[in-house]
């Protein structure tokens, strides 16, 4: 039987780097350094102007492979970095975002089937919006 060990990393969108101290951490198991940070550049690319760091699990194998599993950025993440027309700043400081937009960003986040638990994640993607002072704009 296999051992497998899972690590979790925290490392910039389509940025990571050979060195440290990500190099000498993935080179203590045996692994192909560059191979792995073009893997991971290359699967993050979508993601490099969302948000700073993606939450990866990392799982290793006793023959020296690897399998890479990426967290979606959080949902505020994807709300304070989406560059869409649709959002933009008032004077008062309140963002405001179109309703097609937003559930467009929730579609990506999120792959739910049922129509009941969509309604109530939008309703709670919505709080996040409140807290974040992102409103809604009619078109």
């Amino acid at each position: 039987m296999e051992s497998k060990k899972t690590y979790i990393l925290n490392l910039p969108a389509a940025s990571a780097v050979a060195g440290p101290p990500l190099g000498p951490m993935l080179g203590q198991f045996g692994l192909n350094t560059v191979k792995f940070v073009a893997d991971f550049n290359e699967k993050t690319a979508v993601f490099s102007e969302i948000t700073p760091k993606l939450k990866s699990y990392l799982t290793i194998n006793q023959d020296k492979t690897y399998v890479l599993k990426i967290d979606k950025p959080s949902i505020s993440s994807i709300f304070v970095a989406v560059s869409i027309p649709s959002i933009y700043y008032e004077l008062n400081g309140i963002r405001y975002i179109t309703f097609s937009d937003f559930i467009k960003i929730l579609l990506f986040k999120f792959k739910i089937q049922n129509s009941d638990e969509f309604k109530k994640l939008v309703f709670k993607a919505a709080g996040t919006l409140k807290s974040m002072k992102i409103r809604f704009k009619k078109k």
